[in-house]
């Protein structure tokens, strides 16, 4: 059986956060439709559990076991445990999400389920929130999580087998119009030299404040600073 591989290279403007504030994508997705800036909101608002709040093992009655896993370990699946009260609170954009969200996960998921799958669907519902709180700049922010990276797993030289950060997406710079593909893998950069130009980011101290709000406000926490990144995968098994 022959190694299948891939490799991509990328330049982006983000803010790296850690990822256990992901206790599963399902939550996180559907606790961002339910956000709401806390400047004037009501007190049941409030209440909401922040997206990157990590759920403890306090909150041992949200979490469903087999008939064969033992309660003192918590191995179990975290179900939905949305009330109908929240639900109704969404607006119409909210609630196809929601529903969305619902029927691609099902009535339950394990950690981390399909992450990359899943990311298109769990950044829309990201936007919501970042949209509550700086209005008119929702679409410029994007949740990227990238998921089984390394040779079969396993990964060197500082980099990570699962990455996820707050990408500023008007900033993003690839090697356009460029592929190599090879036996079993391919590279996103094109045969030959090629020179991409990559702008000066005049707005950087915009930039990082709207990163600071977004992962304070959501209970995110923040790896290092933001900033221009280049951003290199490398997967294979």
């Amino acid at each position: 059986m022959g190694f299948d591989w891939s490799v991509g290279v990328c330049v982006e403007y983000a803010q790296e956060i850690e990822i256990d504030v992901l206790p599963t994508l399902s939550r996180f997705a559907t606790r961002c439709l339910m956000f709401f800036d806390d400047r004037g909101a009501t007190e049941s608002r409030k209440k909401v559990k922040l997206p990157g709040e990590v759920l403890t093992w306090k909150y041992k009655d949200l979490i469903t076991f087999s008939d064969t896993e033992d309660e003192d370990y918590p191995t179990g699946r975290i179900t939905f445990s949305d009330t109908e009260d929240e639900v109704e609170a969404m607006d119409a954009d909210r609630r196809k999400l929601y529903r969305e969200v619902k029927d691609w996960f099902g009535d339950e998921d394990d950690d981390y389920f399909e992450m990359e799958q899943s990311e298109d669907l769990v950044s829309k519902c990201f936007q919501t929130a970042v949209e509550e709180l700086l209005p008119g700049h929702g679409g410029d922010f994007e949740l990227r999580i990238h998921d089984n990276g390394g040779a079969y797993g396993e990964s060197d030289h500082g980099a990570k087998d699962q990455l996820v950060y707050i990408a500023y997406n008007k900033y993003k710079t690839v090697t356009a119009e460029g592929g190599l593909d090879v036996s079993r893998g391919g590279v996103n950069v094109p045969w030959g030299h090629k020179m991409t130009h990559i702008g000066a980011q005049q707005e950087c101290a915009e930039i990082n404040a709207s990163f600071a709000v977004i992962v304070e406000k959501l209970g995110l926490r923040a790896i290092g600073d933001p900033g221009l990144k280049l951003l290199t995968t490398a997967s294979g098994g």
